[in-house]
């Protein structure tokens, strides 16, 4: 064991307790970084170095600045208690034992992409009591539901289909049964306007063909198409751009979105357009680097993405039975 301390009185007082470990003392807070690089070789051939510094602000910066030179999976952290500056204070107070147990006890440094078990466990009951949105969103189609558990925060789903296979129609009823249930969508049509869009959903909800180009308006339709219009909108907000556009743009006006309506899940239609206007030359890194985009956006803010991706143009996809493979995603990686 390797205990690190700062000064010499710390190293004095740490071993006049335990003599069965190597101290280390870094003479003062702010040389934390150059002199641990100095003796990497010597205090990384310990199997436990334990951090036992100062109890200030000074002590907490060389402490972080030890824990990313230091080899991670032998850092260990011993802390004073907030009542004592450093380990000598203790010592001089007959903290003895206590000091012997800091260093015998110091709990293992876990890097942040291990989970603790205090933290997933937590996240179990959190989404086993169905809090906020752990438990899932309805997609409102009951096969898809019992397969899925719905739709939760931080995923990226993507709709896959050929042409005329009718992934559009299939977002626009997903948009408007998650906004039935009181959840707000954040629909981006990107090959369509948005007032298009919402005939299409008008017609879904109301079941007048208001989107046929025969359609023949009446007081009756107009009175009910108006009420339905304005309840989708209620909780339907859409993006209105046609064509490519930017990750970076796109994610902007998402989060403008989520803070302005309380979005909980956005509906992309569709991903190539991203891609297009992303791509600068290379599609197949615009793709994995929209995609990756999408899903840490999706967890960061703790919403759903829904996006549709098309087919590619590929010899080997099934036309007829419209049955997509993995291979056959156009800019999904």
């Amino acid at each position: 064991i390797c205990v690190l301390v700062e000064g010499e009185p710390d190293v004095l007082a740490v071993y006049s307790v335990v003599q069965d470990v190597a101290v280390f003392g870094i003479p003062g807070a702010e040389s934390t970084e150059k002199v641990l690089k100095k003796a990497y070789k010597l205090i990384s051939s310990y199997k436990k170095i334990v951090l036992l510094l100062d109890n200030d602000e000074p002590g907490r910066r060389a402490q972080d600045k030890a824990i990313a030179v230091l080899p991670k999976a032998k850092v260990h952290i011993a802390q004073v208690p907030s009542n004592y500056k450093d380990v000598g204070d203790m010592v001089q107070a007959g903290l003895t034992r206590d000091v012997a147990a800091l260093i015998r006890e110091a709990k293992q440094l876990v890097p942040p992409a291990i989970v603790s078990d205090e933290d997933l466990l937590s996240a179990y009951y959190q989404a086993y009591e169905g809090v906020g949105n752990a438990q899932g969103i309805p997609y409102g189609f009951p096969s898809l539901d019992a397969a899925s558990g719905g739709l939760h925060g931080g995923e990226l789903v993507t709709i896959v289909a050929g042409t005329g296979a009718g992934k559009s129609t299939f977002t626009e009823r997903l948009s408007l049964n998650i906004a039935e249930q009181g959840f707000n969508v954040f629909f981006c049509p990107l090959e369509m306007m948005p007032r298009e869009v919402l005939k299409k959903m008008v017609q879904h909800r109301s079941g007048i063909p208001v989107a046929r180009p025969d359609f023949k308006r009446n007081e009756f339709t107009d009175k009910k198409l108006t009420g339905v219009a304005e309840a989708i909108t209620e909780r339907i907000k859409f993006m209105s751009h046609f064509g490519g556009m930017d990750i970076d743009n796109f994610l902007m006006n998402c989060e403008a979105a989520i803070a302005m309506h309380d979005v909980k899940v956005i509906v992309v239609d569709h991903l190539t357009a991203l891609v297009t206007a992303s791509a600068g030359g290379n599609n197949v890194f615009a793709s994995d680097n929209i995609t990756s985009r999408l899903k840490e956006f999706a967890l960061k803010c703790d919403v759903t993405v829904i996006a549709i991706s098309h087919v590619s143009r590929d010899s080997s996809y099934d036309v007829e039975n419209k049955v997509p493979q993995l291979k056959h995603l156009r800019v999904v990686s």
